[in-house]
C-alpha cells in the first residue's frame, strides 16, 4: 500500500469536492461501480467519502453511497442492482451488524473496523489512535502539567478504549500518574479534585466538549488550570466551545483516498494477500483551550480565534482584529504584544502560516492553490513570506511533511499555536 500517493496521481486528483450529508447518487455513469457503505450523519465518513472521491479523479470507476444501517435484505438489494466491483465499508461508530457475509466473495476494504471483531482476509484501513494520544499529550507537555487525565466514553466503545490504552501507554504504562475520568454527571467535581495544572485528553471532540462544560460549570480556568485536547477536529464543535477547542486532526480523507486505491490494486492483482494500513494523524489544530500567552486578555483570544476561523478571507487585516477586539488599531497592537509578544500583523501571518503548513501537508492540495486558500493574492508575496517564517520553500516543506509522515518517527504537525 502506498500513501501519500504518487505525484502523477497528485496531478490529476487535485479537484476539491464537496459532499452532502444527504448524497446517495452516482458520482459517474456508464461506468464499474463501487459501493461505499457509511453513515451520513458523521462528519468523518464525510471525509472519507471525499478522500474515495479524490482518488475517482485519476480512475473510470463510479461510487454509490449507501447509508450502512440498512437492514440485510436491502443490502443484498443494493448488491443485486449495482453488482459492485468492489466495496468499502466505514466502521467507525457503527451501530449496525458488520456486513462481512453479505460481501463474501467481493473484493472489501474496511475502514476503522473494531480489530476484535476483524477477521482473517479481510483488508482493513485504520486510524493509529496511539499516534494521535502521543501527538495529543506532546502539545498537553508544553505547560508541564502535574497530572494528566483522560476522559473516556461511559459506554463501551473500541475507539475509546484504544486511545485510553495508548494513553496510560505513553505515561509508563499501568500504575501511571494520569487519572482516567467517564463522561457522567460527576464530571465536575472529578475535574475539580485533580491536581492543577492538569493536562486532559478526552477520547473525541464530543467528549472534550463535555469536558470543557463540566470545567466551567466547576469555575476551573483553562488553560491556566485545565488544558484540553480532543480527538477528530470537528471544526462545529472546536469552534464552539469555551474556550475553543485544540483537537488531533485524523487523517479521514487518507483512510478514504487509500481505500480506494487499495481495492483499484485488488482489481490490478486479484491474488494479493489482504493487509491492515494504520494511519497517522495530519496534525494537530491549536486553539483556546491549550493556547499560552505572556498574560492573559479575554479580546486576544477572542481575536486570535477570529484570524483562525478567517484566514482565508483576503480581507483580513489589522483594522479588521481591532474592529473584532472592539479598541483601536493602536491599542490592538499593545495588547498583543503584551499577550502574544507580537503584532497583530504577525499575528495573522503566523496563523496563515501554520494554515499553510496544514494545507501543504495533504498531498492532493496543489502548491499553486495555497495561497489565496490562505488569504494572500499573490503567489510570490505568500511564496517569499512562506521561506521567510519557516527557512523552506513551500516545496520543499511539503517533501519533508510527506517524507515524515511515511516514517516510523510519527505525524507530521501544523498548528495555529
Amino acid at each position: 500500500l502506498s500513501y501519500p500517493p504518487s505525484a502523477a496521481v497528485i496531478a490529476s486528483a487535485n479537484k476539491t469536492l464537496s459532499i452532502s450529508p444527504t448524497d446517495s447518487v452516482v458520482y459517474y455513469s456508464a461506468m464499474d461501480t463501487v459501493l461505499f457503505f457509511h453513515t451520513s450523519a458523521k462528519p468523518s465518513s464525510r471525509e472519507k467519502i471525499a478522500g474515495a472521491l479524490r482518488y475517482l479523479e485519476a480512475s473510470r470507476w463510479a461510487i454509490q453511497l449507501v447509508e450502512q444501517n440498512l437492514r440485510p435484505r436491502d443490502v443484498r438489494k443494493a448488491l443485486a442492482k449495482w453488482q459492485p466491483l468492489g466495496c468499502i465499508v466505514d466502521r467507525g461508530l457503527a451501530i449496525s451488524r458488520n456486513p462481512t457475509r453479505l460481501l463474501d466473495g467481493i473484493p472489501t476494504v474496511y475502514i476503522d473496523q473494531n480489530p476484535q471483531t476483524a477477521t482473517d482476509g479481510q483488508w482493513y484501513i485504520s486510524n493509529d489512535s496511539a499516534s494521535a494520544v502521543r501527538l495529543a499529550l506532546r502539545e498537553l507537555a508544553h505547560a508541564s502539567p502535574r497530572h494528566y487525565a483522560f476522559v473516556r466514553y461511559s459506554r463501551k466503545a473500541f475507539w475509546s478504549d484504544e486511545r485510553e490504552r495508548a494513553f496510560v501507554q505513553a505515561l509508563g504504562g499501568p500504575g501511571a500518574a494520569c487519572t482516567i475520568l467517564d463522561d457522567g454527571l460527576e464530571l465536575p467535581a472529578r475535574l475539580a479534585a485533580l491536581p492543577k495544572p492538569c493536562g486532559l485528553l478526552a477520547a473525541n471532540d464530543q467528549i472534550a466538549q463535555k469536558a470543557i462544560n463540566a470545567a466551567n460549570k466547576a469555575g476551573i480556568d483553562m488553560p491556566t488550570d485545565l488544558r484540553v485536547v480532543g480527538i477528530n477536529n470537528d471544526e462545529f464543535i472546536c469552534t464552539h466551545t469555551s474556550p475553543t477547542l485544540t483537537s488531533v486532526h485524523l487523517d479521514f480523507e487518507g483512510c478514504g483516498y487509500l481505500a480506494m486505491a487499495t481495492l483499484h490494486q485488488i482489481a490490478q492483482n486479484p491474488k494479493l494477500r489482504p493487509k491492515t494500513a494504520l494511519l497517522g494523524p495530519r496534525g494537530i489544530v491549536k486553539r483556546a483551550s491549550t493556547r499560552a500567552y505572556l498574560r492573559k486578555d479575554a479580546r486576544v483570544t477572542r481575536a486570535v480565534d477570529y484570524m483562525i476561523a478567517h484566514y482565508a478571507d483576503p480581507n483580513l487585516s489589522t483594522a479588521t482584529v481591532a474592529t473584532v477586539m472592539g479598541c483601536s488599531r493602536s491599542l490592538a497592537d499593545l495588547r498583543f504584544r503584551e499577550s502574544t509578544g507580537s503584532t497583530t500583523r504577525g499575528e495573522i501571518r503566523r496563523v496563515r502560516i501554520k494554515a499553510a503548513q496544514r494545507l501543504l501537508a495533504n498531498p492532493s492540495v496543489q502548491l499553486s492553490a495555497i495561497p489565496s486558500l490562505c488569504g494572500y493574492a499573490s503567489v510570490p508575496t505568500f511564496a517569499n513570506t512562506f521561506k521567510a517564517e519557516t527557512g523552506l520553500t513551500m516545496g520543499a516543506w511539503r517533501a519533508r511533511a510527506l517524507a515524515r509522515a511515511s516514517s516510523p518517527a510519527g505525524p507530521r504537525v501544523a498548528s495555529d499555536r
